[in-house]
């Protein structure tokens, strides 16, 4: 999988909504899913298609809502299905706080 970018911020205190590109740079079929065990309740996950064609792009949407537990300054989304360790098959989640000017 080739992601265009592998990390992501969010605003603290506000519900958002980003959508990752990634292309299927394999020669098989990808079925993605995530590591849930280690999902904070505060971020949702999901992916447009199953599975992506070698070749193929796909989207991944990651939801962020701050009123669920678990928000922490900085988190991980770990992939499944890459055959790849964790270190190389996660996005990072970054939660900005933002001051009023």
């Amino acid at each position: 999988v080739r992601l265009r970018r592998s990390e992501v911020t969010f605003k603290a205190g506000e519900k958002a909504v980003e959508t990752l590109r990634f292309i299927n740079a394999g020669d098989r079929p990808l079925t993605l899913d995530v590591d849930r065990n280690f999902l904070p309740a505060c971020l949702s996950v999901s992916f447009d298609q199953d599975p992506v064609e070698p070749g193929e792009e796909g989207l991944i949407r990651i939801a962020f809502d701050p009123s669920m537990s678990g928000v922490r300054e900085s988190m991980k989304v770990i992939l499944k299905g890459l055959g790849l360790p964790p270190s190389q098959s996660s996005i990072t989640i970054r939660i900005k706080q933002y001051q009023n000017e």
